[in-house]
């Protein structure tokens, strides 16, 4: 699962979100968009609050990660598509 949280008034957001829909990445995974004003706690509660965007990448083996700022999260997401086409 993903959880990337943004802000409607967050240019690199919004970029963010065409991309996930242009690569079909929402379609191979679980994505969940949580906009940060109105969710400000649970992104407190998963550390994610410092920067938007943000993702907190959680898996089975309990290796949860946040990553902030456009391009890390875009690289990240774009070496996890990669690997699971490989």
């Amino acid at each position: 699962i993903i959880v990337i949280f943004s802000a409607t008034w967050c240019n690199p957001c919004k970029i963010l979100k065409n991309v996930v829909m242009e690569r079909g990445w929402r379609d191979k995974l679980i994505i969940l968009d949580v906009d940060i004003p109105e969710n400000e706690a649970r992104s407190i509660l998963l550390n994610a609050h410092k920067a938007v965007p943000s993702m907190v990448f959680i898996n089975k083996q309990d290796e949860n990660f946040v990553l902030s700022g456009l391009p890390d999260i875009y690289n990240f997401l774009d070496e996890y598509f990669l690997k699971e086409i490989k």
